[in-house]
């Protein structure tokens, strides 16, 4: 059996910083987001093509990850089968 690992100190102020810079993040642009619209359309700054050919890419990436079995061998939760090994 493999000996658990603890995290240091240092681990934990990486952690607590990260997290910290988040909420600062999340604080500082709060002010700029006034309802979901603004959010998601990013105050229809973003023209209309330009979000569906993000989805689009989105969705192919994530549907050769799917046939390639890339979640299978990063979380080891299967056994890809033998043709795409």
């Amino acid at each position: 059996m493999t000996e658990m690992k603890i995290l240091q100190a240092p681990d934990y102020v990486i952690l607590l910083s990260y997290f910290a810079i988040l909420i600062f993040i999340g604080v500082y642009f709060r002010r700029c987001i006034r309802e979901a619209k603004d959010y998601f359309a990013a105050g229809a700054a973003v023209p209309w093509w330009l979000s569906g050919v993000y989805l689009a890419v989105n969705l192919a990436v994530g549907g050769l990850m799917f046939l390639s079995g890339f979640l299978l061998r990063v979380l080891k939760i299967g056994k890809p089968s033998a043709a795409n090994s």
